[in-house]
């Protein structure tokens, strides 16, 4: 296992995220939202210069953050690890705009005018084309692929992007397609208890709550845990506000259905702050030992895809299975690719892939469905 993680150095695809979208994703933000004047603001404004700081933060996570930022005080942000320097950017963020404070600003979604559009038109044509899948293993198949392709619904991507991703619908822009594998051992009802560890809001949420309708449809699982944010995390991370909004808003024979499963208790949704610290999830025993205890967990999208194997500069042909063996209960990852992290990779593979393009990894234009334990 590589030893160190992903640095912030000029040129590489952290550096731009940190230097080019993020201030983008700023003027967003301050388009619909005011900063309150502290130190955070200062760290937010100028990311290039801006130095690791100990700045007073409301919250229950302010103990985890003064123990984290002792570990880089006085540095430059940019001088720190890239999964580091991009969690605390957006917590230094909520902190900013009063997300926390009691006031005007209290939890309200610094991303909100960011993520409406997400919630409209393109989530009931995914709807409509769901309900007219009558065969339930072409369903249940389709709907694994509709997660995958739903991962395009990443506001804090497209920040400064060229294009987006979302027409990209084919399953040969797979580069690892267990797709099959993952639908038989649902197919197979084993799994009474499923976990989805979310990544985006609109159409990627709603393609995770249609897969679990098929699950639950067809009795192959007795209970769906959806976990969220527990706030506005990498703009367009779901959380519970996302989640109410997307089931409130769906046409409403597919807001019956979901709401039915929530009455019933067999869909669960969870925000823990552990899903918003900079910590790869092998660190992280109290999920590890939860997730163990289910009979199966899909990982969601490029955040916790790196948090999963971790944010290291791997071999991408090093195994899957041997990177993600600390947790013992099946898994699938299943994102579209945008940013360098990447194991399992056969080298012929790897090889044609490089040749074609040298933004394959980080461009969205390809994704991964990879399982482990099946």
């Amino acid at each position: 296992m590589p030893t160190d993680p992903i640095m912030l150095t000029p040129g590489s695809f952290g550096w731009n995220v940190m230097t080019k979208r993020n201030p983008l994703i700023i003027e967003d933000v301050l388009k619909g939202s005011s900063f309150i004047p502290n130190a955070a603001t200062q760290i937010l404004t100028n990311p290039t210069e801006a130095i690791v700081e100990a700045v007073p933060l409301r919250g229950l996570d302010c103990e985890f953050w003064a123990d984290q930022v002792q570990i880089y005080k006085g540095q430059k942000l940019l001088e720190t690890p890239f999964i580091w320097a991009e969690n605390y950017f957006y917590r230094m963020l909520i902190e900013a705009v009063g997300y926390l404070y009691e006031g005007e600003s209290f939890l309200v979604d610094p991303f909100t005018a960011l993520k409406q559009p997400t919630w409209n038109s393109p989530m009931r044509k995914m709807a409509a084309t769901f309900k007219t899948i009558s065969e339930p293993s072409e369903k249940l198949r389709n709907a694994i692929f509709t997660t995958i392709v739903g991962n395009g619904a990443d506001l804090g991507f497209q920040a400064g992007a060229n294009e987006g991703v979302h027409d990209r619908n084919t399953f040969s822009n797979l580069v690892i397609n267990d797709v099959d594998e993952l639908a038989t051992f649902i197919a197979d009802g084993d799994t009474n208890e499923i976990t989805i560890v979310c990544d985006n809001t609109g159409e990627e949420l709603l393609a995770d709550l249609l897969l679990g309708l098929v699950i639950l449809d067809n009795a192959w699982a007795d209970k769906i845990t959806y976990q969220l944010k527990p706030w506005p995390y990498f703009v367009s991370d779901a959380t519970q506000g996302d989640f109410n909004q997307l089931v409130g808003g769906a046409p409403q024979w597919l807001q019956k259905s979901i709401q039915s499963y929530i009455n019933a208790e067999k869909i669960i949704t969870e925000a823990s702050q552990l899903h918003v610290q900079p910590l790869e999830f092998r660190d992280v025993p109290t999920l590890v030992d939860e997730w163990n205890e289910k009979d199966l967990v899909l990982f969601k999208g490029d955040l916790n895809y790196r948090k999963l194997v971790g944010d290291r500069h791997w071999d991408p042909t090093t195994p899957f299975q041997d990177v993600t063996s600390f947790i013992t209960t099946p898994l699938a990852a299943l994102r579209l690719l945008k940013s360098d992290v990447l194991v399992g990779v056969d080298p012929e593979t790897l090889d044609t892939r490089n040749r074609l393009s040298a933004t394959w990894r980080v461009d969205g234009s390809a994704g991964v469905a990879q399982t482990n334990g099946m």
